[in-house]
């Protein structure tokens, strides 16, 4: 029997409270958060190392969408989530697509599903 692979998933430019919990629920999912990085520069650095699947970034942070622009060029295959603090809304850039989409959502209910739709690490889609 064929496992799917492991999503890995880089934390960046967090509040640490929001770290703790998103880490929290994306474990009891099975999804193996590869890392946190607070610091931009070295939030693009990890993001070009590691190659995640998925980046997810504070959407209420100044210059969140900038830094997004920067996680996608040093990680072009990655979809980078930007979270909002209220957990109540995220804009999701896929690697195909320039124009967010925004996804409607609570952390317990959308975002696990929204981690593994799409591309997983051997390439294939849902």
């Amino acid at each position: 029997m064929e496992t799917a692979p492991v999503l890995r998933v880089l934390l960046g430019d967090l509040a640490p409270i929001m770290a703790i919990g998103l880490r929290t629920v994306l474990e009891e999912e099975g999804i193996d958060v590869i890392g946190e990085e607070n610091e931009r520069a070295r939030i693009v650095q990890r993001a070009q190392r590691l190659q995640p699947d998925v980046v997810v970034l504070d959407l209420d942070r100044d210059g969140a969408t900038t830094l997004a622009a920067e996680v996608r060029q040093a990680a072009p295959r990655a979809k980078v989530i930007l979270w909002a603090r209220d957990e109540t809304v995220m804009g999701v850039l896929e690697s195909v697509s320039d124009t967010p989409r925004l996804v409607d959502m609570t952390t317990h209910d959308g975002l696990p599903q929204e981690l593994s739709s799409g591309r997983r690490r051997d390439g294939l889609e849902d």
